[in-house]
């Protein structure tokens, strides 16, 4: 995604995956921000457990 919105819109800053979350919703590539950081937060989790 994150490739694809930079490649898309140059003037687009994207720094924290909250960031790259909200980005993608507004340019309608994802319908649910608040499941995409839910998605990673559970991800990091299972990786640092």
């Amino acid at each position: 995604m994150k490739r694809y919105i930079e490649m898309e819109d140059n003037e687009v800053k994207i720094l924290t995956k909250k960031d790259l979350f909200r980005v993608a919703g507004e340019k309608g590539l994802i319908y649910d921000f608040h499941k995409w950081v839910g998605f990673h937060d559970a991800r990091n989790k299972t990786s640092h457990t």
